[in-house]
């Protein structure tokens, strides 16, 4: 090893001496040539590093001494020497500039940041279950609203049909017939119903006031007959007739009153002897007992009415003639009637003439255009409608052919 300014650079015989691996491992590898050109100078021989004593008693060999240098050698190596401290100081101060010593964490620092990471995740968490728990909520409620909209598209379906099977009932004569047609037997058989309570009502009413057994008999033979004046109203109001006129006609009524009078009769005096020990319910007590007869005397005078009523809709309703009729088909009596609406406004002055130069000109006959203009419907039926007119209305020598 040589010396120089207290600088040792130890050397090996093979180049590759323990001072040349510390310098490549400071970065001073570039001050490699200059040592070797050093030794080369002032004839140095390399010499191995003393081995590492096998024992705590042992004793490392003593080096050998440098051979002395020239001045000028010395100036050389002192320069080289500089220039290593220099280059050596150069590269601290880059190594303590660098800031990667401070950016270094601390364990407390890490332990910090892992709390911290922590709570960034959990919430994290908390956001995409919160965003998910609002994405199916919303589409639970999207999916109940089409459900909600899917089934009132179908019950609005559901009355539309409805509703047009309801209009060509009634536009079809033959379903509104029968449509009267049940509703004279519905209403029949409720006033026949209506008026069989009355009667067993009372029947068991007077029988029980009486003594039971054939008492209940007594009754029905004056409300039955009853009901048999009832139905031949009805059968006469149904044929536009009545039951037995004039003189006789009072003989019926009279008949009438007499057994409402003895069919009245038998309900009050079944109950007198209790009306003196009811007290405040005698009027009630009486009412109750009138209440039978009312229900025969309500159907014994709506039966008529009703039957009078339904026949008459049963005669005058339209029914489709057929082909071995005379009848008129709807299209015909649709025809018939746009003909006289269409004289009535032409003869009061709502329609305006054919005749484009003289609007007063009546020989023209009527402007379609205005026709269409006041009753909107189709230009055909409008048309025909006006044909008709100058077959009806028109004047003689204007009739077209």
């Amino acid at each position: 090893m040589s010396e120089t300014n207290g600088t040792a650079l130890p050397t090996s015989t093979n180049g590759t001496n323990g001072g040349t691996a510390m310098l490549k491992r400071n970065g001073f590898a570039k001050l490699l040539p200059l040592a070797a050109e050093t030794r080369a100078k002032t004839g140095e021989r390399p010499v191995e590093p003393p081995a590492a004593p096998s024992s705590p008693a042992a004793k490392p060999s003593k080096l050998p001494k440098a051979a002395k240098l020239s001045a000028a050698e010395q100036v050389e190596r002192d320069l080289a020497d500089a220039q290593l401290q220099v280059h050596k100081d150069r590269s601290m101060v880059e190594l303590q500039a660098d800031t990667a010593r401070l950016d270094k964490l601390s364990p407390g620092e890490r332990k910090a940041e892992r709390k911290q990471a922590e709570k960034l995740r959990a919430a994290e968490r908390k956001l995409q279950l919160l965003q998910k728990s609002t994405d199916v909520s919303q589409r639970t409620s999207a999916f109940k609203a089409e459900a909600k909209m899917a089934g009132d598209a179908q019950s609005e379906q559901v009355w539309q049909a409805r509703a047009k099977a309801r209009r060509v009932r009634l536009m079809d004569p033959t379903s509104r017939l029968a449509t009267i047609y049940r509703s004279q037997l519905a209403t029949s058989t409720v006033l026949m119903l209506l008026a069989a309570i009355g009667i067993v009502w009372c029947s068991v009413t007077v029988g029980q006031s009486l003594g039971g057994g054939l008492s209940y008999t007594i009754e029905p033979l004056f409300s039955v007959p009853l009901l048999v004046i009832m139905a031949l109203h009805a059968l006469a109001a149904q044929n536009r007739t009545t039951f037995l006129e004039d003189i006789q006609a009072w003989k019926v009524r009279a008949v009438e009153i007499a057994l409402f009078a003895i069919t009245i009769g038998l309900q009050v005096s079944a109950v007198l002897p209790k009306l003196a020990s009811a007290g405040a319910n005698s009027a009630t007590l009486l009412i109750t007992h009138l209440f039978p007869p009312a229900l025969i005397v309500l159907a014994v005078t709506l039966q008529p009415m009703a039957s009078a009523f339904m026949s008459r809709l049963l005669t005058t309703v339209y029914i489709e003639a057929g082909v071995d009729t005379k009848r008129l088909g709807s299209d015909e009596v649709n025809l018939l009637q746009r003909v006289k609406t269409i004289n009535t406004l032409w003869v009061a002055g709502q329609l305006r003439s054919a005749n484009p130069e003289d609007p007063a000109d009546k020989s023209a006959g009527p402007s379609v255009k205005a026709v269409q203009d006041v009753l909107g419907i189709r230009k055909e039926a409008v048309q025909a409608g006006v044909d008709g007119w100058w077959q009806m209305y028109g004047p003689a020598e204007t009739h077209r052919p």
